[in-house]
């Protein structure tokens, strides 16, 4: 059952002590409804030209053609702040995203992304409350993006909506203010997004249904089996090539579209990336892998590049 706790301008509920995870016991769509898990970390040039700070489930399918839209419920008591509508303007059609909080923390966020419709309960909750709306391009595409602040306390396991469909899976994100910040050669470009603060998801669940969910991480294919198998965000690797380059003159981390990341593959870290966006000279935008040599100035790893002159 849905709890509307308050709506329509604000955050009334009484602040909480902000404990510590585990936080939740349910994953947002059943065992039967997902095929498997993409990591963090994915590099999908241009719009996501860094390595990602959430992951994907990716949604069973009825055939090959069509994925199924299936229920997402909440993986604990939690606090929905933010209400997101997205509307595709080149594609033309809308998603929509869910922020939220553990009710027993504020320094907790967590977002579901891309989901396919919201619970009447949810969306009845946006009727009387403005938005903030922007409109944006990235990947070569046109968006709106319209947030809605609300308040909403929901129980374990209580309907948020669904996912699949059309949009074949979605988003799950999680930032926690209670960790140090990850480590990033230029820690000033980010002090106003919470990419410093990206953590895992499912390490925020109780057992058993933690153990299970990290057998369930890569593409379909692969399975990925290095540490941490839910992928690593933050790679930047001060005073050598790796980590994420940015355009000059262009201090924003978002969009991605303008920058270039030297990172690593998030199903087999052992492969580097050139994940290239829209403004590197004679080269497309795309992610370009390579096999690392071990030795002299060719095809080395980007943690072996330092600036030697050579």
């Amino acid at each position: 059952m849905l709890l509307l706790a308050a709506c329509c301008g604000g955050h009334v509920l009484p602040d909480p002590p902000s404990q510590s995870g585990p936080y939740f016991s349910v994953f947002p769509v059943a065992e039967s409804d997902y095929r498997y898990i993409i990591p963090l970390g994915n590099l999908n040039p241009t719009g996501h030209t860094l390595p990602t700070d959430h992951f994907y489930v990716q949604v069973r399918l009825i055939d090959p053609r069509t994925p199924a839209e299936v229920p997402v419920m909440a993986p604990g008591d939690i606090v929905v702040t933010n209400i997101v509508i997205t509307e595709h303007l080149t594609d033309g059609f809308s998603d929509y995203a869910l922020d939220y909080r553990p009710a027993t923390s504020r320094k907790f966020l967590g977002r579901f992304g891309h989901m396919y419709s919201l619970h009447p309960m949810l969306s009845d909750a946006l009727t009387g409350v403005t938005p903030a709306c922007h409109q944006y391009t990235t990947g070569g595409k046109d968006f709106r993006y319209c947030q809605y602040e609300v308040s909403i306390a929901v129980a374990t396991g209580a309907p948020l909506g669904t996912v699949g469909a059309r949009l074949g899976g979605f988003d799950v994100g999680a930032h926690d203010r209670m960790q140090p910040p990850k480590v990033y050669a230029n820690p000033a470009r980010y002090a106003q997004v919470d990419l410093p603060y990206a953590v895992c998801f499912v390490d925020y669940f109780f057992d058993p249904p933690r153990t299970l969910l990290e057998t369930r991480f890569g593409n379909g294919i692969t399975l990925r089996t290095a540490a941490p198998v839910c992928g690593t965000v933050a790679q930047d690797l001060p005073g050598t090539a790796q980590g994420n380059w940015f355009r000059e003159g262009y201090p924003d981390v978002y969009p991605e579209d303008d920058h270039l990341a030297l990172a690593h593959d998030n199903i087999d870290p052992t492969r580097p990336v050139f994940s290239v966006g829209t403004r590197a000279t004679g080269v497309t935008g795309g992610a370009y892998r390579y096999t690392p040599a071990g030795a002299g100035l060719v095809n080395r790893d980007f943690s072996a590049v330092s600036a030697d002159g050579q």
